[in-house]
């Protein structure tokens, strides 16, 4: 009779698994984005309809493998996002994701991300139930977080990828039987892939400077692009409220420098307006849609009667790069003294120069400068003095 029983666990053992292994499981990549050197991704997992009658996925442990294009990220690392990305729920209903959130450990090793779901803790039906995940068919529903790799140092694609095979760490996915004594066993996967995502052109430069009493010039320089549609240059006085001024086509793929530029005429009225700021940025969007802004400039035009100082151009500027230009526009003439200040208040540069009546281009030796950032003092003759920051870089 205890052999017979005997026989008759074993048999039911092979079975529940058996019919456990039944479950197929779809994993997918989802919204795939950029934010400055930040990449991100979901992780969205559902049990298919080829074994309809397997029963749903009861999420135990799980190792989601991927590859990804590791070259165009410089010492990149992985972070887990909050809570709110992680979109399960439990038989009863009861939102999951926080306990499955704090139950995953993250890494990047050479060009594979390893994210490791260990099994959630649960003691009777009632924990089970309230507790664990259940995975249906739903698509688009069930995601197993957002997750984000640091530091994008050059253009490409971020060539997200499941491995599923190959040898050493592969994705796997562990079910439950959903009664005590909740076997565990390994499911079948469909895993697939997403499309490549571009990663952000490389912006070099932007800067804004006063062309004359009235106008601003826009400069800017991407060192490569991928899928690149255009640029919207945007402005604002309040730097919260932006309207788009103009939009410049990209060159769309390159992996050379390119230079844009746009004037935003008669922006200013020197006869109505005195000190006033406005502030530039671009968004550059891509083939698909996608944007990112850069960072904001801003520019400030003075009364009539006194003079008017652009910033630097280009800044940053590069390290061994001959000079910078820099435009200052006065009413009459006046000498000006020009110094050159580093990050402990040295003087390391001087020089001097006659300004005339109107727009004035002044050079601005910077050959001898070393990386960092630097203050520029321009003295007016009768002692009125501006300061502009440049970066070399």
């Amino acid at each position: 009779m205890l052999r017979l029983f005997s026989i008759i666990a074993t048999f039911l053992f092979f079975s529940m698994n058996s019919v456990q292994s039944q479950v197929v499981v779809e994993l997918t990549i989802e919204n795939q984005s950029v934010s400055g050197t930040d990449f991100f991704f979901d992780i969205y997992a559902r049990r298919t309809a080829t074994n309809p009658g397997s029963g749903d996925l009861y999420l135990g442990t799980a190792d989601f493998i991927l590859t990804f294009n590791s070259a165009a990220f410089s010492s990149p690392t992985i972070t887990r996002e909050s809570s709110s990305f992680w979109n399960l729920t439990s038989t009863s209903g009861e939102p999951v994701g926080a306990i499955y959130r704090i139950s995953t450990a993250v890494s990047i090793v050479n060009n594979e991300i390893k994210i490791n779901l260990a099994q959630v803790p649960f003691g009777n039906q009632t924990d089970f139930d309230d507790g664990v995940a259940r995975v249906g068919n739903q698509p688009i529903t069930h995601r197993v977080g957002r997750y984000k790799i640091a530091g994008i140092s050059a253009p490409g694609t971020a060539d997200i990828m499941w491995k599923t095979s190959g040898g050493g760490s592969e994705t796997r996915v562990f079910s439950l039987t959903n009664t005590d004594p909740w076997f565990s066993s390994q499911v079948d996967l469909i895993a697939i892939n997403p499309p490549a995502a571009p990663l952000p052109l490389e912006l070099v430069a932007f800067t804004v400077r006063l062309l004359n009493d009235t106008d601003v010039q826009l400069d800017w320089i991407t060192a490569s692009e991928i899928n690149t549609s255009h640029f919207d240059i945007q402005r604002s006085i309040q730097s919260n409220s932006w309207i788009t001024i103009g939009t410049v086509a990209a060159a769309g793929n390159s992996q050379t420098n390119q230079f844009y530029y746009l004037t935003d005429e008669k922006v200013f009225d020197p006869n109505e307006f005195t000190n006033t700021n406005f502030y530039y940025r671009l968004k550059m969007v891509d083939i698909d849609g996608h944007f990112e802004y850069s960072v904001v400039r801003q520019v400030k035009f003075e009364s009539r009667n006194g003079p008017m100082v652009g910033d630097p151009f280009p800044n940053p500027t590069g390290l061994g790069s001959a000079s910078v230009q820099l435009h200052v526009s006065i009413k009459g003439e006046t000498s000006l003294r020009i110094e050159i200040y580093d990050s402990k208040g040295n003087i390391v540069g001087t020089n001097s120069s006659l300004l005339i009546n109107g727009m004035n281009n002044v050079t601005i030796g910077t050959g001898s400068l070393s990386l960092g950032v630097y203050l520029i003092k321009l003295i007016m003759e009768d002692g009125a003095s501006f300061v502009r920051k440049l970066t070399v870089q």
